[in-house]
């Protein structure tokens, strides 16, 4: 029984360094700089925030979504914010 539990909680503690510890890869490196990022359903939501961590992080952004109006004001934020380029896709 203490190897099981043992083995649990390396299993856990390993868990929890992946999760939380563990650097980010730096995708910006491994794909090359002026790379585009496409977000489907980037204008509200969690696509939103997808559009908004890859900005941040250098990446260029095609939003694809329905509603036009947010897809402008969602890239003009990110154009001034990050100073990224971006582009927008109505899709219905």
């Amino acid at each position: 029984t203490y190897l099981l539990i043992l083995k649990q909680s390396i299993r856990f503690l390993y868990f929890l360094y992946r999760k939380l510890l563990r650097p980010r890869k730096d995708l910006l490196n491994r794909y090359g700089k002026d790379t585009w990022a496409l977000v489907t359903a980037g204008s509200d939501g969690i696509g939103k925030g997808i559009s908004e961590e890859l900005a941040s992080t250098g990446f260029n952004i095609i939003i694809a979504a329905r509603t036009e109006s947010k897809m402008v004001d969602l890239c003009n934020e990110l154009k001034s914010k990050y100073n990224v380029k971006t582009e927008y896709i109505v899709v219905d």
